[in-house]
């Protein structure tokens, strides 16, 4: 039937109805981005996030800019789960952090555009990335 293949990340054109959780217009008008897995690791602590650096307002030195919760080995861990577009070679890595003292998941996206692919004649132009999936 339909919408029986609920993915934690939908992709367009894969069975799951839902909007995709990546949207992709590339240079040849296709939206297809079928993500397939790579592997996933768990570490101790928090992932930080190593792109959104930059110079603080207050010139207090380099601190990043997007809000993140704050941990430690002691306090929470992560997985952190590798997929790639099978078709373009776009990287998605998403990552899922546990806080032990919350009741509370993290979940952040990081999708990456290397620049090497195999496919290079299809270029991302436009894209969308949804934060949550309602069912």
């Amino acid at each position: 039937g339909r919408n029986t293949k609920l993915l934690e990340w939908a992709d367009l054109g894969t069975g799951d109805y839902r909007p995709p959780s990546l949207r992709v217009v590339y240079d040849d008008g296709g939206t297809i981005s079928p993500s397939t897995y790579k592997g996933h690791k768990i570490i101790k602590g928090k992932h930080p996030m190593q792109i959104a650096r930059g110079k603080s307002l207050w010139d207090t030195g380099n601190v990043t800019l997007l809000p993140e919760l704050r941990g430690d080995e002691d306090t929470c861990m992560t997985l952190c789960v590798y997929m790639e577009d099978s078709l373009t070679g776009l990287e998605i890595e998403l990552i899922y952090t546990v806080y032990k003292d919350a009741d509370a998941i993290v979940r952040r996206t990081i999708v990456r555009n290397p620049p090497a692919r195999r496919n290079a004649p299809r270029t991302p132009g436009a894209a969308h990335v949804n934060t949550v999936q309602v069912d």
